[in-house]
């Protein structure tokens, strides 16, 4: 096919995918030739373990007909009506779980043998059927599969993730076994359906099974624990609003996912949820019942140690890297996934031999996403599924922000990557130097009534998220904000951002968030990247005395290291590095509470919450910094 076409079907493919989050099939249509028929059909006989395919009626989905009818024009297969079709199955695993699929093909090619692409969603398959034809019209097989029911009834005890390791590995055994699998099956999907490919490795490693042959899962992470507690902070607006979708789904029809897109963005009841205490009974104001995975993690906490991590029910790490097989790997920048997908990203390039990675200026919710995604799925499977030469792809590439331009790597970070230290001031200031006092603060008190809020950034929170302006954010009394003099040439940001901190808190549980940001010269400020940590991760340093409002005072700062995710992006000459220091970035991640000691933070109510005073250090001896990982503009290859 060539690229005129491609890009005219890919048009054609976003077209419908609006269309079908609009539309509902219509009933009972009539076929002709050319349609684009949707399978619907009764069950018969399903045995534990087996399979038996539908027999098919003869429905049409009107969007899928227009989609289809459009692309018959645009495509050409020598010998193969260019359509997609489709068939039902329901497999019953060895638990009595019965799991819906739908096997896409090319119409004349069911029973024709080649490479399956598997997809596995907790969502409606509706909502994937374009991503499946794109698939499909090249000559793949596809089996897309409904995960195990969750969060139905009124005892709700499942957890996440729970089974599906074995769901996906009785379904790949099975794939295998097919008439029309040649014995190379590729996974491919986002978030959750990301998620689920790495939950199936250690079955994969223990049982030998070599038909897996390549993943492609999108903005997604291995990293369980480090997902939900970022710095050991709730990941909130994740839990919550990710709750409250599974729920809707199981009571309202959200078949695309721009209806999926659209819950996630418009419910009142999550936006009562993220003020209200005590934490522990939230479940029961948003799902009128206790929530099992709720309860279990706030009990459990503390640390990735806690052996319920490695329960069983819910790990706290779905796999190693090393142990996946070629794997392409897709993010963004702003991806609530995106922090814990960092030790992914070091793991890959450190321990993977076959892989590519990909890296976008995109959201969690970001629609756009998929198109990159496939794409570079179609390329990767046509090595690994078909085995067809592509030649040299570049194994990272990312998109620098402000250079607005895909770059390509060697590795991420960059081995041309430099790290560069720019040090706080108490004139709230940015400098290449350490200041030459030996000790400077500055004071900022947090209330945990009236937190300090997110805006923008790697929320999961699809009404604020992104490259958000921080003007606003900024005139606030419980953020320090340090700016840079105006920069004289361009300046190249790319790989992860760090932070060291020594700070004091009179709060026994201070949180502390830094945040990096890019200043354009009319004074808009944007929000580039941010992470956070608590005062307990910290070590005590010496007592000092100070003179704090004309009072002699001995305080014992901490020193913290902070994890401040990673960016790409050009400040250009005339712009200005400006950066946060705050104490909450509510309701994205839980706000610090303060509460007095023997009260467990999640049973506080209003009257448990106390003020903090939060000092931040500066000067020669204690020089607070952020470190920017930076590389020359002339080491840049445009990809």
């Amino acid at each position: 096919m060539d690229e005129e076409l491609r890009q005219s079907s890919e048009l054609v493919a976003h077209l419908v995918q609006d269309v079908l989050g609009e539309l509902e099939p219509l009933e009972s249509s009539e076929v002709d030739e050319g349609d684009f028929v949707f399978v619907d059909a009764s069950m018969l006989g399903v045995e534990e373990g087996n399979v038996v395919f539908s027999e098919a009626k003869r429905s049409v989905s009107w969007a899928g007909a227009m989609l289809l009818n459009s692309m018959s024009k645009l495509l050409d297969f020598p010998g193969v009506s260019p359509l997609v079709m489709t068939r039902e199955a329901t497999l019953v695993t060895s638990e009595g779980i019965m799991l819906k699929m739908t096997h896409f093909f090319l119409r004349g090619t069911e029973d024709t043998t080649g490479p399956v692409v598997f997809m596995r969603t907790p969502y409606y398959r509706r909502m994937f059927l374009s991503i499946c034809s794109r698939f499909a019209v090249e000559g793949y097989h596809v089996v897309l599969q409904q995960c195990r029911k969750r969060f139905t009834g009124t005892d709700l005890k499942e957890f996440p993730i729970e089974g599906e390791d074995r769901d996906g590995f009785e379904t790949l055994q099975w794939i295998e076994k097919q008439s029309f699998c040649n014995g190379k099956i590729g996974m491919f999907g986002p978030s959750y359906l990301g998620l689920v490919q790495f939950s199936l490795i250690p079955l994969v490693q223990k049982h030998g099974f070599s038909a897996l042959k390549a993943i492609v899962p999108l903005n997604t992470t291995t990293n369980i624990f480090s997902l939900i507690f970022p710095g050991g902070s709730l990941h909130f607006d994740l839990l919550i609003i990710w709750l409250y979708i599974m729920l809707r789904i199981q009571i309202s029809s959200i078949s695309s996912l721009k209806k999926l897109r659209r819950v996630a963005g418009t419910s009142s009841k999550v936006s009562q949820a993220f003020s209200s205490l005590p934490l522990r009974s939230l479940d029961e104001r948003i799902f009128r019942t206790k929530v099992s995975f709720v309860q279990e993690v706030f009990l459990h906490n503390s640390d990735a140690s806690d052996p319920f991590w490695n329960s069983g029910r819910l790990s706290g790490k779905l796999c190693s890297i090393s142990d996946c097989p070629p794997i392409s790997f897709l993010s963004g920048w702003y991806d609530c996934f995106f922090r814990a997908a960092l030790q992914d990203i070091e793991d890959l390039t450190t321990s993977h031999s076959c892989y590519r990675l990909i890296v976008g200026p995109w959201t969690h919710w970001d629609l756009s996403q998929f198109s990159t995604g496939i794409e570079e799925a179609l390329s990767f499977f046509k090595v690994h599924l078909k085995g067809q030469d592509e030649g040299l792809s570049p194994r990272v590439r990312v998109f620098v922000m402000g250079l607005e331009k895909w770059v390509a790597l060697d590795s991420f970070p960059s081995s041309k990557t430099f790290v560069k230290s720019v040090f706080f001031s108490e004139s709230l200031s940015l400098s290449d130097e350490i200041a030459e006092f030996d000790v400077q603060w500055k004071e900022y008190s947090y209330d945990p009534s009236h937190p300090t809020p997110a805006v923008g950034g790697a929320s999961f929170n699809l009404q604020n998220c992104g490259k958000l302006r921080q003007n606003s954010f900024e005139r606030r009394k419980d953020v320090l904000v340090f700016t840079s003099s105006p920069l004289k040439e361009d300046l190249c940001v790319l790989g992860p951002i760090k932070a060291q901190l020594f700070v004091w808190s009179s709060s026994a549980t201070a949180d502390f968030v830094v945040r990096l940001c890019d200043v354009y010269p009319d004074g808009s400020s944007f929000i580039l990247c941010d992470g956070l940590t608590n005062i307990k991760k910290g070590f005590s340093l010496e007592e000092i005395e100070i003179d704090r409002d004309g009072k002699k005072c001995r305080l014992q700062p901490c020193f913290l290291s902070v994890d401040v995710s990673a960016t790409g992006n050009l400040f250009k000459k005339g712009h200005r590095i400006r950066v946060h220091v705050a104490s909450a970035a509510h309701p994205r991640w839980y706000r610090n509470l303060n509460v007095p000691e023997g009260v467990h933070p999640f049973d506080a109510s209003l009257e448990h919450l106390s003020s903090s005073s939060q000092l931040l250090f500066m000067g020669s001896k204690f020089p607070s910094c952020v470190f920017l990982s930076m590389i020359q503009l002339d080491d840049l290859e445009i990809s």
